[in-house]
């Protein structure tokens, strides 16, 4: 697979609207040593196989390196075409040589890599959910500490000179309290300023 790795790079292409791992067909043909010249190999691969444009390849107009050791040189339009992973195992399985199954094994191995980095990546995107979750539960303990008055079982009397006792009511804080968990699924940040304004403006 290393030596593949540099006669045949694969590079992430957006084919249609999805990001794949394309090859460069030009440079599979070389490698698979296909005795037709390139422009009518692929053409008549993909008309044989109904490969579809923006499903299985793309086709881009790219300029050629000039030949430096010629002056007269200039860069030549070239169409290149760039050939999702699936295409290229196809193109190398029915070339029945060597050379294609040896490409074949490397673009499966391409493909596992891709799919193990994809898994990876979606597994450290749920952890560090978690991870924040669990953090912003932590600071809602020391919020709900924080906002609560030691009092709470003076709500709904009276003080000292008759005055109904205006603190925060049990239903308030339940309300600021279930705020602050939706926000947390919905990965939000909610400062603790914003969830003591959110009780004290709910008083009886």
């Amino acid at each position: 697979m290393n030596n593949l790795t540099a006669l045949l790079p694969v590079a992430d292409q957006t084919v249609g609207e999805e990001l794949k791992k394309t090859v460069n067909a030009r440079q599979l043909h070389k490698w698979l040593g296909v005795g037709k010249d390139f422009s009518n190999w692929i053409k008549d691969r993909i008309e044989k196989f109904e490969f579809e444009e923006h499903e299985d390849f793309v086709v881009v107009e790219e300029l050629s390196s000039p030949n430096l050791a010629s002056s007269k040189s200039r860069p030549q339009r070239t169409i290149e075409y760039h050939l999702a992973t699936g295409m290229a195992k196809e193109l190398s399985m029915v070339e029945n040589n060597e050379k294609g199954r040896e490409a074949r094994r490397y673009f499966i191995q391409v493909e596992e890599a891709a799919r193990r980095a994809a898994f990876k990546h979606s597994y450290d995107e749920v952890l560090t959910s978690a991870l924040h979750f669990r953090e912003l539960s932590r600071t809602q303990e020391k919020i709900i500490a924080a906002v609560i008055p030691s009092n709470l079982h003076l709500y709904g009397t009276v003080d000292d000179d008759g005055k109904p006792y205006t603190g925060l009511r049990r239903g308030s804080v339940t309300k600021a309290l279930h705020r602050l968990k939706d926000a947390a699924a919905f990965n939000l940040h909610i400062s603790q300023l914003e969830f003591q304004l959110a009780c004290t403006e709910a008083t009886a």
